[in-house]
């Protein structure tokens, strides 16, 4: 069934709307490590900042997904998008870093705009559209922090005023479209259960499942470590090359369009060709690369070697494991596969720029680079061996289900 026109207009709303809120957290991006430079803070400070957003959207998701559930995501895209605006304006005239810290705990509390957009789309459509319309918003994201980062670069120069308000405005955008233009969809019926209970359960389960272990502890560390190189990079580049936020901005950018260009028009081209396997294998080793060369790389001409290589490699890489995942799981068991896979990629992204930070600040400057590359070249043998032992086509197909932790009773 083809969508009406109403569905069709709702959805571009929450495209927009998703582009726009995206746009306002990849400002900060880049500011935010000359912000804490400025500050006389450095790499663990700016560690913490991004641990602390991390977490509080890792605490907030499941809550926001449950109210939806019971009240209906139009309501919900209501509110998420005033609490990301209001810690935009709390780091927008922070003064010190408890205040800065204040701001980011706040706007990662209210960085649900792209979850409640998405479960929207999947009620405001059929059953046969659905995955298009996810698909699109989903892009939104990728467009929206490609912009981003190169308009907080800019806006940098005017001060932490100018770069807080300017990433205020991107979730304001989106609380003024869902007001005049988003329609609205049915609540569901709330289930019972914890969501951050059995999303922690399937992960651990995974990581003990002989079949999973391997592709779930790939997925865990990859993110450790990519988080963790983007969170030390800016700090690196500004102590050796005194790189600017306006060129760091754009190094952001590129990295973006490189990323959606890969997974939005050749990722299926490449596996095609290659294999999961190969892809994976190369991606990791790619990100390692970049992870050798960020202490080295003698000049500021030759930084944008690093967005290329980081950006071409975690753009097969995370897709792929994700495949293998679900792969390996079964179709009876995909869903909280996928549920462990987010889970893991989720503490990956808190704990890497906590680490990295801390590594880099008290222990050794080029520590996460080196060690994050060791990492990253055994995330490689890890996902080839196996691919490797499901070599065999005969293999390729999971023979039964894996248990993956199972749901907690539902009342109807």
């Amino acid at each position: 069934m083809t969508a009406t026109g109403r569905e069709r207009a709702g959805i571009g709303v929450l495209v927009t709307a998703t582009g726009a809120d995206a746009i306002a957290f990849g400002v900060i991006l880049p500011a935010l490590p000359f912000i804490v430079i400025g500050m006389h803070g450095g790499a663990f400070e700016l560690g913490v900042l991004l641990a602390a957003a991390g977490v509080a959207t890792l605490v907030a998701a499941p809550v926001w997904g449950a109210l939806a559930d019971r009240y209906g995501t139009r309501r919900l895209l209501l509110t998420a998008p005033l609490v990301a605006a209001g810690g935009h304006v709390i780091f927008a005239f922070s003064t010190n870093y408890p205040t800065l810290f204040a701001g980011r705990v706040v706007a990662g509390l209210g960085a649900a705009v792209v979850l409640l957009a998405q479960a929207h789309a999947a009620r405001l459509v059929t059953d046969a559209d659905r995955a298009g319309a996810i698909g699109r918003v989903s892009a939104a994201q990728g467009i929206g922090n490609i912009i981003g980062p190169a308009l907080g670069g800019l806006v940098l120069s005017y001060g932490t005023v100018a770069v807080g308000l300017t990433a205020a405005a991107g979730p304001l955008a989106a609380w003024l479209l869902t007001v005049f233009l988003l329609p609205a969809t049915a609540p569901k019926a709330a289930a019972a259960g914890r969501p951050r209970r059995l999303a922690a359960a399937a992960a651990a389960a995974a990581l003990r499942s002989r079949r999973l272990r391997g592709i779930a502890a790939a997925i865990g560390v990859g993110w450790l470590c990519f988080t963790g190189y983007a969170a030390v990079l800016p700090v690196e580049l500004a102590d050796r090359l005194a790189v600017t936020a306006s060129t760091y901005g754009m190094v952001i950018a590129i990295s973006g369009v490189v990323a959606v260009v890969v997974r939005g028009l050749l990722l299926g081209r490449l596996v095609k060709a290659f294999g999961e396997t190969r892809l994976m294998v190369g991606g990791a080793s790619l990100i390692a690369v970049s992870m050798l060369l960020a202490p080295v790389v003698p000049t500021g001409w030759l930084v944008p070697v690093l967005p290329l290589t980081w950006a071409l490699g975690a753009s097969v890489l995370f897709p792929c494991t994700v495949a293998e995942m679900s792969r390996l799981a079964g179709p009876e068991s995909v869903g909280l596969a996928m549920g462990a896979a987010a889970t893991l990629s989720g503490i990956g992204t808190v704990a890497g720029p906590l680490v990295a930070g801390t590594v880099r600040e008290f222990v050794w400057a080029p520590g996460p680079f080196v060690a994050g590359a060791a990492l990253m070249l055994a995330v490689a043998a890890l996902v080839g061996f196996q691919s490797y032992d499901d070599a065999d086509p005969a293999a390729r197909e999971p023979a039964g289900p894996v248990d993956v932790g199972s749901p907690p009773a539902v009342r109807t």
